[in-house]
C-alpha cells in the first residue's frame, strides 16, 4: 500500500505510530517454540511421545505439555515424577488427571507430584496439560 494512502487524513502520522508503539509489545509473538530441553522424568517414572511447546506473550508463556504411555510404578505415589525448567514452570497451582486413580498435581514449583490412590503400578496414562508461567 502506498505511504500516502496510510498517512491520508493523518496530520503527523509518524506522531501517531510512535505514540502507539507501546501497544505494539503487547501483540502475541507469532508462532510457538518446541522444546523438550532441560524436561526430565524421574523417580522411575517414564513416559512416550513427549511434546512440550509455548507462545511468548508480553510478560507471560502459554505453556502445552502433552505425553502418553505415562508409568509411574506405586512408589512414585506423592513423589516428583516430571521436572521441567524454571521458564517453564507454572505460576500457579494446576492438577491433570492421568486417569480415573491417579493425577500430577504442581504447586507453583519446577516439580509435577504424582498422586495415586491405586494399589498398582499405573500403565499407559495419557496426559495433556496447558499452564500459565508468568516472566
Amino acid at each position: 500500500m502506498p505511504v500516502n494512502q496510510i498517512t491520508a487524513g493523518q496530520k503527523d502520522w509518524l506522531a501517531t505510530l510512535n505514540n502507539n508503539s507501546a501497544l505494539l509489545n503487547k501483540l502475541p509473538v507469532d508462532g510457538a517454540v518446541s522444546t523438550n530441553s532441560g524436561i526430565t522424568f524421574k523417580n522411575g517414572a517414564s513416559a512416550q511421545n513427549f511434546k512440550c511447546w509455548y507462545v511468548q506473550f508480553n510478560g507471560f508463556k502459554l505453556v502445552n505439555m502433552a505425553f502418553d504411555q505415562l508409568d509411574c510404578p506405586i512408589a512414585c505415589n506423592s513423589k516428583p515424577v516430571l521436572s521441567v525448567p524454571t521458564n517453564l514452570a507454572p505460576s500457579h497451582p494446576i492438577a491433570v488427571a492421568c486417569n480415573a486413580d491417579s493425577t500430577l498435581n504442581n504447586y507453583i514449583s519446577t516439580d509435577f507430584v504424582w498422586w495415586t490412590n491405586a494399589s498398582v503400578e499405573q500403565k499407559n496414562q495419557v496426559v495433556s496439560m496447558t499452564y500459565i508461567h508468568v516472566d
